[in-house]
This record gives structure tokens, sequence and C-alpha cells, in this order.
């Protein structure tokens, strides 16, 4: 491994089409960020560069003076123009002397939005991104790619991609030559890529032709809304926010899809922002022939559906064919006002009761022009009256519950004391709790006396056999003999 010091050469080259400026990380002896402790070393002290050090093309900018400087074993270092570099200063009350370590910066990702800014293609000025979707921030296959002159960069890519120009240290670079510059040790230093083709040229987008930015692959907006979608603000204006077309962040707004076989974007924004004025809107190209137009606000859904109208009244004047095809897609905004309250008028006063006919003397109803008289009588006297009849019905209901009650609990008491004045039957087996069981054993064999228990109950209810049968049941009587001679239903 070696060190490499190189004498930059500036040449200056133009653009014509969209540029694309690198405004992310750097690795410049310049540039405090890139020094531990965010310092830049003074005179007295010692530079070294930190062990972490990722090889890397760090570019000298102007003079300097140090007490000592030791460049790592691995590297690229650049001196821009002719510069002095003087070793052996000594302390002094502003540079006490110490130990200055150079650590670099992290490269800066491609797919990274606000690594970038775009520039106007004719003054080369800044220009606002704030009509751009976050895909179209980044470079697009038709953009120019420009790095800031007499400055390193540090770039990662992890993806190939195709611009139409690229340029470094004020230099176009051809095919050719841009494959030299990114297989060189300058290049390697600043672009840590996935292969050597990792970055390739194109063809520039022609005048009036609508061309796609090439960023909108899932794999590249993914990676380019993991930058941009923390930033999105939560969303309070609208119901069902939006999203355009190659964006990250979801918006209160409304969306125009306008299709034609002809479209110029240059006429169709020159004519749009002479419609709305300053309201805020985003662009994007779907294909050749559709574009997505971005209304952003809350009164966005308002304002799509206005713009569709005046651009299907006059399509050529917006740069579109006359068979021009516009969807509206819109979110749903929220009330501005509350609703309007209905006031409740009071009902006109209506005397209501009972209507009652008017009779005579004679009880015959009286009539007028042929038509039976009435009159109402007021509802207080109509419920009243009401009242006092529901109260006579309640006490009738009542009288005769509590009399059916009382014939009831007669009844009762008539079949309790008949039950308790009963006479027992001498023939009822459950008079005769205890009986006794011979044995056919053989003779001389005392009786058995035998106390049914609980069987009691279930033997009583039987007779004759039955009862021969149940006494087979209980335990330690065996061989049982029946007679019902005497007629009683008693067994020996």
């Amino acid at each position: 491994m070696k060190t490499t010091l190189v004498l930059a050469v500036l040449l200056v080259a133009s653009a014509n089409a969209a540029i694309k400026r690198w405004k992310g990380p750097d690795s410049n002896y310049d540039n405090a960020k890139n020094w531990m402790g965010g310092s830049l070393p003074c005179a007295a002290d010692t530079v070294t560069f930190a062990p972490t050090w990722s090889p890397s093309t760090v570019y000298m900018q102007s003079n300097m003076k140090v007490n000592s400087l030791t460049f790592p074993s691995d590297g690229t270092f650049v001196f821009v123009n002719a510069l002095n570099i003087t070793l052996g200063g000594t302390a002094s009350p502003s540079c006490s002397g110490s130990n200055a370590i150079f650590t670099g910066q992290s490269p800066g990702n491609w797919d990274n939005p606000s690594n970038w800014e775009t520039l106007d293609s004719t003054t080369n000025a800044v220009v606002s991104t704030a009509t751009l979707a976050a895909s179209d921030r980044l470079p697009c296959t038709s953009d120019t790619v420009r790095f800031p002159p007499s400055s390193s960069v540090a770039v990662r890519l992890n993806r190939a991609v195709q611009v139409n120009q690229f340029i470094i240290n004020s230099q176009s670079l051809t095919k050719t030559g841009l494959l030299q510059y990114l297989t060189s040790s300058q290049g390697r230093g600043q672009f840590r890529l996935p292969s050597s083709s990792g970055i390739t040229l194109g063809s520039a987008c022609q005048a009036g032709q609508l061309c796609q930015c090439g960023n909108t692959a899932p794999d590249v907006l993914r990676s380019s809304c993991s930058y941009s979608s923390p930033s999105c603000t939560a969303v309070t204006g609208c119901l069902a926010p939006v999203t355009l077309a190659g964006d990250c962040c979801a918006l209160c707004g409304g969306i125009l899809n306008i299709s034609s076989t002809a479209l110029n974007r240059a006429t169709l924004e020159r004519e749009l922002t002479t419609s709305i004025g300053n309201a805020p809107y985003r662009i994007q190209v779907v294909d050749s022939n559709t574009l997505q137009i971005m209304f952003i606000g809350t009164n966005g859904q308002t304002l799509a559906t206005a713009m569709k109208e005046i651009i299907n009244q006059a399509p050529t004047s917006f740069g579109l064919s006359s068979s021009v095809q516009i969807v509206t897609i819109t979110s749903r905004d929220l009330p501005t006002t509350p609703p309007p309250t209905t006031e409740l008028k009071p009902l006109p006063t209506v005397q209501t009761g009972c209507v009652q006919i008017v009779t005579n003397e004679e009880g015959q109803a009286v009539t007028r022009d042929g038509v039976e008289e009435t009159v109402v009588i007021p509802v207080n006297e109509a419920q009243s009256s009401k009242s006092s009849t529901d109260n006579v019905a309640w006490y009738v209901v009542g009288a005769m519950g509590a009399f059916l009650v009382i014939i009831l609990l007669v009844v009762i008491i008539i079949l309790t004391l008949r039950k308790k004045d009963r006479k027992p039957n001498p023939n009822d087996l459950r008079n005769h709790p205890v009986h006794y069981v011979h044995h056919a054993q053989g003779a001389g064999q005392a009786p058995v006396r035998v106390d049914f228990g609980s069987d009691y109950q279930d033997m009583a209810s039987s007779s004759g056999m039955d009862i021969y049968e149940d006494l087979k049941d209980i335990g330690g009587v065996t061989n049982p003999i029946y007679n019902d001679s005497d007629n009683a239903g008693l067994i020996q």
C-alpha cells in the first residue's frame, strides 16, 4: 500500500441538462468536521490520522503550518494548485500544542435526497425542489451530476445508476474516462461502489420530450424514503391523505393524473403557475405520456377539480393535445366550519282533548248546515276524567284478586284437616313396620325379624308377590316364604 500525492489539474466544462450537485460529506483537510473535536489543527499541533481511518482521498486546499505531520500508510492526498506546508511550528497563546487527529466523515448515501441540490441549467443558481417528488431530488437518468470543484467527496452507492453527464474537478468525463477514474486510487478513495460499473453514462432528455427520472423502482424508492420519511409531518388537515407517485409522504391535497399524446412539461408548468399563483404543488412524470400534478393543502381537492375544468377548456395552451384525459385523485377534506344548526321554531298552539258531539235536551245530535256540532273537551279535563275511570277499574281488579286468594286458602285448610282425621287401614302394609319371615333352611329355626328400614316405602307401595320379590333384595334375608291366606297382605 502507498500514499499518493496528486497535483490536481482543473478543467472547466459546461452542461446543458438539468444539474444535480453533491453537497454531502467530503474528506477535505480544511473541513473541521473531519477532525476529532471539530477543530482544525494549529501551528503547534502534532497531526496524525486515526488508526480507524478508512483510506480515502484527502484534498489539501490551502497552506498549512503544524509542528509535525505524519501521513498514513494508505490513502491519496491531492494538493490543489501550489501550496506550502510548514513544519516545526511553536506554541503560542492561541495554540498551546496538542495531538490533532484526522478522522474523516462516513460516506454519504447517493439515495439520500438531502445530499443533493438542484441547479438551474442556465444560471447554475440553486433552485427550489419544492415542486419535485422525493425520487426526482436524486440524480435522474437524464441529469448532469456535478461534484464541487477543488474538493473531495465521500459517496456510498449500493446500486448501479445511470446519468447523462458526470463532472468532477470541473471536468466532464466520457464513458471511458469515468470508468478509469472510478477504478483509480483517487476515485476509489471517494466513491464506495458495488462494482467498477456502479455509475454509467446515458443520454439526455430531448427538448419537449417527457422523460422519466428512473428512480421510482421499489428498491430505489424504498432506499430514498428511508431518509425522507422520518421528516414527514403528521397529517391532521384531512381525513384521507394521498401520495404522489415517486414521493414518500402522504399529504392533504388533490392529484391530477394527466395523459396526453403530446405533453410539454415546461409549457404546462409555466401556465400552471400563472393559473394558481403561489399555491404549492408537486409534479411527477409517470411515463412518456402521463404525469401527475399534486396540489398540496386542505383546499387541494377544490383546486384540483377547478384546474381540471380549466385545462379541459384549452388543453393546447397548457402544452397538451386536444385529446387529453384527466383523472382526479383527491383526499377527503375535513370540514373547515361546523355544520349549520337548524333553528327549531315553536309549533302553533292547538287545542287538544276529547271530541264530544253536542246534543239537545232530547239527546238528539245538534246539526248545523247538515253537520253535527262537536265540542272539544280540554286535554286536562279529558285526562282527569280518564284518570278517574282508570282508578275505578283498578279497584275492581284488586278486589277480585283478594277474593280469589281467600277462597284458595280456605280450600287448602279443609284438605289438610280431612287428611289428619283419616283412620289407618289395618290391611295397609305401611301400618306394619315389623314383619316376621321364616327361612326355608330347615325345621326348628327361629323366625327372622326383618325391619324394612329405608326400603319400607317402596315395599309398602307394592302388594302380593311384588313384596315377596322385594324381600329378596334386603340383606340377610334368603328364600322368604309368602303367605297371603288371610288376605291381609302380610309376609310370614
